[in-house]
This record gives structure tokens, sequence and C-alpha cells, in this order.
């Protein structure tokens, strides 16, 4: 009961006049925010119009982040799987088919060395002076292959999903949609396989103060490229060779491919070497890039039908003949004024001296 009186009573009634404001003021408040739920609708008893357009955004909201959700939860499926391919790639160069026998494999690596010897020794490397050269042959197959397991396997996958999703087959025909991406395919291939044959060339150049000669160039170079040489054709003969070793099983096709591998990775690495020496290594090695994608874009165009398995040998013997005989011909060009060239020619100086000739 409210009332009037005293100092005490008036006191008593303002406070609860106050009180009775507070409720109020809290009553319209609760109002404004009460929302109540049927069968999933808000039903809003003040201030509805503000109220349906917060449910409304958080409605999109919600929605956005369903979409972003389900998107990366189909990007983590993609790269999972694509993991999965790239470690099953990586790990194809250790495994051999179940009809393989030890004498096979062992036939396999023996030839792939004898003609990793035969050409690498047209470079005389010096790899019993320079022990270390063991380690960049070694190093530069394992890199090479980790780069085509590794790098090369995710762009081949994207170029592939980009091409299908961009593919109209009312302008394009899918053959012509296979050829076009070969082209950036193999291209990258020559991109990825040449950088991992130069990572060695580049560390020896990068711990000798950037110093390099162009014959130690050369060698070193040819001595990574072999690396890498020797362990494709090693590859190859066993890829042509599954069951039983015979010409009608290898055949040309297998001992040539085989041959080429050396020839080219070898020739291309050093070109690649002697360039980082003449202060011209990105050139020569886009160069060295753009022929071996140039090389590789030959077995699409057999696969389409565009040219056949002669034509191929052709293709690939020109450009495999051309690389060689110019990485040997800069490694023996001896300029008119030197009668002769001797180790001292050869290995390189450390001595700031030889660095400004």
């Amino acid at each position: 009961m409210l009332f009037r009186g005293s100092g005490r009573h008036r006191y008593i009634f303002a406070l609860q006049i106050n009180v009775l404001k507070a409720s109020l003021v809290c009553c319209q408040r609760f109002l404004y925010f009460t929302v109540i739920c049927v069968d999933n609708k808000v039903k809003v008893l003040y201030n509805k119009n503000n109220l349906l357009s917060i449910h409304k955004l958080y409605v999109a909201i919600r929605k956005i982040l369903k979409d972003i959700c389900s998107s990366l939860l189909e990007v983590s499926r993609g790269v999972i799987n694509m993991l999965h391919e790239m470690i099953n790639k990586f790990n194809s160069a250790f495994v051999f088919p179940s009809a393989h026998t030890w004498v096979l494999i062992l036939l396999a690596i023996a030839i792939g060395i004898v003609f990793g010897t035969i050409w690498l020794s047209l470079f005389w490397p010096p790899l019993f002076k320079k022990p270390w050269l063991w380690v960049v042959f070694i190093v530069s197959a394992f890199l090479t292959w980790a780069a085509i397991s590794f790098v090369q396997i995710p762009q081949l996958i994207w170029t592939q999903d980009i091409g299908n999703n961009l593919w109209n087959p009312d302008k394009l025909s899918y053959i012509n949609l296979v050829l076009l991406e070969g082209i950036s395919i193999t291209l990258f291939e020559g991109i990825a396989q040449e950088a991992g044959k130069m990572i060695p060339i580049l560390f020896y150049w990068w711990r000798n103060h950037r110093i390099l000669t162009p014959k130690f160039g050369l060698i070193i170079g040819a001595v990574s490229g072999a690396g890498f040489g020797v362990f494709e054709a090693i590859l190859k003969i066993n890829i042509n060779a599954p069951y039983s070793w015979n010409w009608s099983t290898v055949g040309i096709n297998g001992v040539l491919s085989g041959l080429s591998s050396v020839i080219f990775h070898t020739s291309s690495a050093a070109l690649v070497g002697y360039g980082l020496a003449k202060h011209k290594g990105w050139l020569l090695y886009l160069i060295a890039a753009f022929l071996h994608g140039l090389g590789n874009y030959s077995v699409i165009l057999v696969s389409n039908n565009r040219l056949t398995s002669n034509q191929q040998i052709v293709w690939m013997g020109a450009i495999t003949v051309f690389i060689g005989i110019t990485a040997l011909w800069l490694r023996w060009h001896k300029p008119k004024e030197i009668a002769s060239i001797n180790s001292a020619d050869i290995l390189p100086d450390t001595t700031p001296q030889a660095s400004i000739s």
C-alpha cells in the first residue's frame, strides 16, 4: 500500500515508485526480446520486423558456414587422395612387379649403369679425385624423383580438373582438350625435373662462394643428370620387361628409351651447370626444361594417334642427339689460344682472381 507520511515514510514511498518504474522497464525490455518457437517458426511479440531480420541474417550465416564446411570437407578429401597418389608414385620406383625375379631386376640395374657409365665417361668427371661427386649422383636421383612425385603429380591433377571443369564439348573435342592440357603438363614436367637435378649444382655453387668454372659446371651438371638418368633408365627397362628378358618383351623401344634417358638427363643438367658458371643459369635452365617438355609431349601425341611409334623415336632422337652433342662440344671445346686442358683448368679455383677471369 502506498501512502504519504513522515520523512521515513516518504523515503519508502519514493523507493516503491522507483522499484515500480524499474519493473515496468524490465517488462518492456522482456517483451521486446521475447520469442515463442512453435513448429520451428519464430513468432515475435514485440518489434517483429527487426527480429525477423536478425533471424534471416542468422539463417544466411548458417547456410554460408555450412557451405564453407562442405567445401573444406571436399577439399580435404581431394588433398588426402592426392597425397595418396603422390606417395604411391614415389613408392612405385622401389616396388617391382610380382612377376620380376632378382635376375631381371639386377639385369635392368646393370644395363642402366652401363648406359650411364658409357655416356658419363665422355665428360671425364674426376669421380675418384672428388669422391663427393658420388653424393651428387645419388642425391640428384632422389630429389628429381621426389619432384616428380610431390610436385609434378599435383600439377597433373589440378590441370586435368581445371580442364574438365572448363571444357565445353560444343566448342572443343575431348582429344583436343587432352592435347591442350598436355602442353602445360609436359612443360611443367620439364620445369620440375630439371629443377630437381639443378639443386645439387646450386648447392655446390653456393658453398663454393658462387664461383664455378664453365668446365667444372659441365662436369658437376653431367654427374647430377646422370644420377637421375640411370635411375629412370632402370625404371623404363623394368616397365618394358615385366615377365622375362628377351628382345620381344624389351625390344628396341625399351633399350632406346633407357639410353635416351641417360643421354638427355646427363646432357641437359650439364648445360644448366655450364650456364650457371656463365651467369646464364636461368636461361639454359628454361631451355633445358622446354626441350624436356617438348620430348615428353610426343608421348601424348602417340597416345592420341597423332604420331606413330617410329615417328616418336625420331622426335625423341633428334632432341636427345642435339642436346647431347651440344653438351659434349662445350665440354671438350678448346679456344685457339689454349693448346691443352689439364685438371687445373677443369677444377674450380676459389681465388678471387679466378672468378674475375
